[in-house]
């Protein structure tokens, strides 16, 4: 019996800890958020490819079959 802590603070230990983890959990998930709209931005909103080099400006013509 002397190994365990007195009632009050026993019982105070595990919501600090499910508070604690809380935190965590909402700090990860607003993380996460912020790194998909990023991903989206930079893919969605990016400039277009521009066309290579060697064929810019430049108009292939195929012969009929």
């Amino acid at each position: 019996m002397a190994v365990l802590p007195p009632a009050p603070l026993g019982d105070h230990q595990k919501p600090v800890a499910a508070a604690r983890s809380l935190r965590a959990g909402v700090r990860l998930v607003l993380a996460c958020t912020a790194a998909l709209v990023a991903a989206v931005g930079v893919t969605w909103y990016a400039p277009g490819r521009a066309a290579p080099a060697a064929t810019a400006g430049v108009v292939v013509l195929r012969e009929p079959r």
